[in-house]
């Protein structure tokens, strides 16, 4: 799976485009992640219930801004077809 973020770092309501098959559901796999500043990182992710569960890593932005680990639920907007980024645990 690969997901193509809109920004260079991940923040709730921040939008993904899924290019490539989506993982079958409880099935966890690798992702790579493609940031809009051009990082690319590998990432764990899982499908679970509809959602995307992203484990990222810290990272650097391309203008070198640190970035902590977090994990992120994604969820498809249904109107617009992007998945959305919320907070893991978040409601």
């Amino acid at each position: 799976m690969r997901l193509e973020f809109t920004h260079s770092h991940i923040y709730p309501g921040a939008a993904a485009t899924l290019k490539g098959e989506q993982a079958e559901s409880g099935e966890g796999t690798t992702c790579l992640v493609e940031l809009s500043d051009g990082v690319v990182l590998s990432t764990n992710c899982l499908v679970q219930d509809g959602e995307i569960i992203l484990s990222m890593p810290s990272y650097l932005t391309a203008r070198g801004a640190k970035i902590p680990a977090k994990d992120w639920m994604l969820r498809k907007d249904v109107e617009t077809g992007a998945w959305k980024a919320k907070s893991k645990g978040a409601e």
